[in-house]
């Protein structure tokens, strides 16, 4: 069996925290949650939105940066406006760097979706050695590296999410792991499965 693999090379080599953030207008200090995906209805943006409003009471200096476009973006620019985050949500559109915005930029990957099956990025968000936060909707098979990952309901409010996030994101900071989030020789890893392939195409 192949997994779905993704190239660590990118993530090898950290970005630049301050030339990350000053390019796309975030301050070095603040601390930034991200999300990567199109705006639709699934990817739950709404409800990211009341997540980074019940921050802004936990971490005043809280940034929410939305990488991506799609049909509810300008619904969910609204949206930010109506909560009154708009010196705390920075909408980044469509991105060919986004290893170098993970590696970065992030303090935390939030990921409140409806629904998904494997998300890429979930499995770049723990290469990039950042905590991922993610609703229980999402298929477990992302998890590579338990230690980066933490599920919750979205039954659960937006404050506590909020609470969690920062807990969560403090916790990892705690308990360094290993590089590229313990995915490099894994079934993730997409030298194993070049391997592995071709293992598969040698044997008679």
């Amino acid at each position: 069996m192949l997994y779905y693999s993704i190239n660590l090379d990118p993530f090898r080599e950290p970005a630049s925290r301050f030339a990350t953030r000053s390019a796309l207008g975030i301050d070095p200090g603040a601390f930034v949650i991200g999300h990567v995906g199109r705006f639709d209805v699934q990817k739950n943006h709404r409800f990211l939105l009341d997540v980074t409003r019940a921050l802004v009471n936990v971490r005043p200096d809280i940034v929410l940066l939305l990488v991506g476009d799609g049909p509810l973006r300008a619904e969910i620019q609204g949206g930010v406006k109506a909560r009154g985050l708009e010196r705390h949500v920075v909408f980044a559109g469509v991105r060919g760097d986004v290893p170098a915005i993970l590696t970065g930029a992030l303090d935390a990957m939030v990921f409140p979706s409806l629904h998904e099956g494997l998300p890429v990025v979930g499995l770049e968000t723990q290469a990039a050695g950042v905590p991922l936060i993610m609703s229980d909707t999402i298929s477990a098979e992302v998890i590579a590296s338990p230690r980066l990952v933490k599920t919750m309901s979205l039954s659960q409010a937006p404050l506590e999410w909020a609470e969690a996030i920062v807990e969560h994101h403090a916790r990892v900071r705690r308990t360094p792991g290993p590089p590229l989030g313990g995915l490099e020789n894994g079934p993730f890893d997409i030298a194993c499965s070049l391997r592995r392939l071709e293992e598969i195409y040698e044997t008679p």
